[in-house]
């Protein structure tokens, strides 16, 4: 035994291992198998866990088991590496502590919960040492991740106390690159705050509920490798790695990296053009003659199961092969995974991201494009091309929606979209408009929502803005505008029933379904047509006019921009003359999302911040108690709020929970901090009734100027470390972002997202917003060269 299993061993700790986990992110893979049992280095990911509990001296563990329990009661038995097992089954999800407190009876007053499907090689003598000198009521391991979107995040302090604690928060809210590895230390007394019967997990509700009530939660690092086998993207590197580092062994041993056996004796037979692999996901010795490509000894490589043959010309490469998958000739393999037993025919195609589900059988041609999902048993033909909606590209993912190439935002792909939109609604309605030349998008993801059953509504050709009145007026769940950003680059943005982006549990219900394909369409007799709503541009034109005067304090206009159309007819309704710039008194710029505006009269010119600013200031005048704002707003409107006897209040861009329910939904009374076009008619009505020009107005409220800036990020390890030095050292995280306060010069908010972190600098004027955006650059630059 190891010095580290005698550490541990000190006194009987028990592990429950949580094994229950279905991997609907895995499928086809999980088909056939629970998560904890697909197989890292030929081996199951459980069975690492087993090695590792035994090597720190554990001697007794429970599995909770849910999906295939008996694939798992087969796979371990009563025994295995020494480790005595027993079983507890819930036939009724109660979440990762509801499932421990279950097993109460059989735990030891310290015991370890570990995740079963998780790859790791943690130090839990060190982590229980930890532990027992913190006087800890729990502890959670910790490993840093570029992307702490995916996990539950803690922050600590000095002394590894938790101070706050977030279950898988948008960029927004990223506080921490520590991630909760699913894996505590805990004692047996915390079981008491936890339910009977009910669903209760640790990251949710458990620890959250001690840090309110001031219990010793803990938490420590740990370099080790960890990973949470939670897709097929993380499965794939993750065997690519461990096959990488046994040929750095073999090598550093001494030994030929072809010849490395995993799963027993060598047995090497070969037939006319073909190479039979039988060792355990390790490449072999090949034939001379052999012109195959088996995963170079440089980049890219190949993991290869038991008895797989590959024939003469082909290539496989960055792809995990199943036991007896049997590839044909001159076949090219990219980037994939093929399950037990697949039969791949001569001259096939199959691109990265592929999952090929066990027992399938792809004839000769075929070709499988990237991302393809097949499931168990699914025939393909000679020279057939699989026609399935592409899964989503997840990485795609930004901002206020998704962004890629032309090239990646294919038809098929927004297909799936539509669908996983119309799952995720549940029943609830969906929409979707295109500004022009993006109509063949839209009408794809209407498709999709029809497959599946969805109520879906075609609003035709518009702008951003227009789909977020849309939205309100239809009350969808769900709406989306397809549209373009920069040269050759698809938007396509969501919102939700009050016209702001969705809650963070619908975002991650709409990625779940996205990661599984986007389902499967419904039996045809109950698939559903898209209902053409032609007129809510008529809508919102009447929405407009209900804003402006009577009688407009102007009478002839210049309009610009590609989502004015709808104001422009409002206008002509009330009487305006559309003219030249040179002719106008008023001069109106809105851009193509229908929402940044410059509002130019009599020489004086504003954006609509400071158009939001002078609306605000007219109606608290007029009595209103309040102003409803998005978090990233000047602060300059809640002054404007707070010197007239009213307050702001502010909603964050994906929240999670119910919180910010009533507030999200009186944002829709406030349609001119982020609509142009409702901005610009209720300025003309502020105007109008006040009998004032703009610049009196302007003259009105407080001087104040705004600084905005991108910063590209696309390595999320260097963002998270950024935002983390920024909420350790300057105590900045707020609940959207990061808010760097400079006293009465200012502030800066930085808001990240999955590319970018944007930066508002706020000042009195433009020369000092400008001094704040460079003092929060230099502090970002120095935050990124510190050491760790």
């Amino acid at each position: 035994m190891s010095k580290k299993g005698k550490g541990m061993n000190k006194e009987r700790i028990t592990a429950v291992i949580l094994a229950g986990g279905e991997g609907r992110r895995l499928r086809p893979i999980t088909e056939s198998r629970p998560k904890p049992l697909v197989p890292i280095g030929g081996k199951p990911t459980l069975f690492h866990i087993l090695e590792l509990l035994a090597r720190h001296g554990v001697r007794e563990a429970v599995l909770t088991t849910a999906y295939r329990a008996e694939d798992i009661r087969a796979a371990c038995g009563e025994e295995k590496n020494g480790i005595r097992l027993s079983y507890s089954h819930e036939s009724v999800p109660l979440g990762t502590a509801g499932g421990v407190k279950v097993c109460e009876e059989r735990l030891s007053d310290t015991f370890l919960v570990i995740s079963g499907d998780c790859f790791t090689q943690i130090d839990l003598s060190r982590a229980l040492a930890f532990h027992r000198q913190h006087h800890a009521d729990a502890t959670i391991l910790l490993k840093e991740v570029d992307d702490p979107t995916r996990y539950g995040i803690v922050l600590t302090d000095a002394e590894g106390r938790v101070t706050r604690f977030e279950e898988k928060p948008a960029w927004n809210r990223v506080f921490s690159n520590r991630a909760n590895t699913g894996i505590y230390l805990l004692q047996k007394s915390l079981l008491k705050l936890i339910p009977q019967g009910l669903p209760f997990d640790f990251s949710k509700d458990l620890f959250p509920l001690m840090v309110k009530m001031g219990l010793a939660l803990y938490a420590v690092s740990d370099g080790a490798d960890w990973c949470d086998i939670g897709d097929a993207g993380v499965l794939l590197q993750t065997n690519l790695e461990f096959e990488r580092k046994r040929r750095e062994r073999s090598e550093s041993e001494g030994q030929s990296a072809d010849t490395v056996c995993f799963g027993g004796e060598e047995d090497v037979s070969e037939s006319e053009g073909q190479s039979t692999y039988t060792e355990r996901f390790g490449i072999r010795r090949r034939p001379d003659n052999d012109t195959a490509r088996f995963g170079r000894e440089a980049e890219p490589l190949a993991v290869f199961g038991a008895d797989c043959r590959v024939g003469e010309g082909s290539v496989v490469e960055d792809s995990l092969l199943f036991d007896g998958v049997s590839v044909g000739r001159n076949c090219v393999i990219e980037g994939a995974i093929l399950c037990e037993h697949v039969t791949v025919g001569d001259g096939v195609r199959i691109g990265r991201g592929c999952i090929i589900g066990g027992d399938c059988v792809i004839g000769d041609g075929a070709v499988l494009p990237d991302r393809t999902k097949l499931a168990r048993h699914t025939h393909l033909r000679h020279g057939e091309e699989e026609k399935t909606p592409s899964p989503f590209p997840l990485m795609l993912a930004a901002g206020d929606g998704f962004y890629g190439g032309e090239e990646e935002l294919t038809l098929s792909v927004c297909r799936s979209l539509g669908r996983a939109m119309a799952l995720s609604a549940g029943g609830g309605k969906c929409a979707v408009c295109a500004e022009r030349g993006q109509e063949a998008r839209k009408d794809a993801m209407l498709c999709g929502m029809e497959e599946v059953g969805g109520v879906c509504f075609d609003l035709g050709v518009g702008f951003d803005r227009l789909a977020a009145f849309a939205a309100i007026h239809l009350n969808s769940k769900l709406t989306a505008c397809v549209g373009k950003s920069g040269e050759g680059t698809v938007r396509i943005t969501l919102w939700d029933a009050d016209g702001l982006y969705p809650l963070r549990e619908a975002e991650q219900a709409l990625f779940s379904h996205l990661s599984e394909g986007g389902g499967s369409p419904t039996e045809k007799g109950k698939r559903t047509k898209r209902a053409v709503f032609s007129d809510i541009g008529g809508l919102y034109a009447a929405s407009l006019s209900r804003l402006l005067p009577e009688t407009l304090p102007f009478t002839r206009f210049c309009l610009k921009g590609e989502g004015i159309h709808w104001l422009a007819e409002a206008l002509v309704e009330k009487g305006a003359v559309l003219c030249s710039e040179e002719e106008a008194e008023v001069c109106i710029t809105v851009d193509s999302r229908g929402e940044g505006l410059v509002f130019s009269q009599g020489g004086t010119a504003v954006d609509g911040w400071h158009a939001a600013a002078i609306i605000a200031r007219s109606e608290l005048e007029k009595g209103a108690k309040k102003i409803v704002l998005p978090f990233h707003s000047p602060l300059t409107l809640e002054r404007i709020a707070s010197e007239r006897g009213g307050k702001a209040e502010y909603y964050s861009f994906r929240p999670r929970g119910e919180g910010e329910r009533l507030l999200r939904a009186s944002a829709r009374s406030y349609l001119y901090v982020s609509d142009a076009s409702h901005a610009a008619a209720k300025l003309l009505a502020v105007l109008a009734g006040e009998g004032c020009t703009l610049r009196e107005e302007e003259s009105a409220i407080p001087p104040f100027a705004r600084e905005e800036e991108e910063l590209l990020f696309p390595d999320g390890g260097t963002r998270s470390r950024l935002l983390t030095r920024l909420a350790e050292e300057k105590n900045a995280s707020c609940s959207d972002g990061i808010l760097l306060d400079y006293g009465k010069s200012g502030q800066v908010h930085l808001k990240p997202d999955a590319r970018s972190i944007g930066l508002f600098a706020d000042s009195y004027d433009s020369e000092q917003a400008a001094e704040l955006m460079a003092l929060s650059k230099k502090t970002i630059e120095r935050l990124l060269r510190k050491k760790p």
